[in-house]
């Protein structure tokens, strides 16, 4: 299974730096990534991923970016804080609409 890790080194200044490994079951020690190269390529050529990741090891290379610092450029924050406003508005709502006489 390949995983990405991303890692914010202060020295490095406004830098990540991606790790990558790969365990294969049964094989010791684990592989890990060198060196990405890139080649030319003719304008409408077709080409493939340099990478394929399964979703749990891309959940964990998004969760090491988070860790870093980085947030999604679009979007109005998390789904937990989400849920916590949606849950507030609720209660706020149950404060002022419920009759209780």
């Amino acid at each position: 299974m390949i995983k990405i890790r991303a890692y914010k080194e202060p020295h490095y200044g406004r830098r990540i730096k991606l790790y990558g490994i790969d365990k294969v079951e049964g094989m010791s020690p684990k592989q890990i990534s060198r060196d990405l190269k890139f080649i030319p390529v003719a304008d409408g050529a077709e080409y493939g991923s340099f990478l394929d990741l399964e979703e749990n090891s891309a959940q964990e290379l998004i969760d090491s970016l988070w860790e870093c610092g980085l947030r999604p450029s679009e979007g109005t924050g998390s789904a937990g804080a989400f849920a916590a406003q949606g849950k507030h508005l609720e209660d706020m709502r149950k404060l002022v609409f419920d009759d209780k006489n």
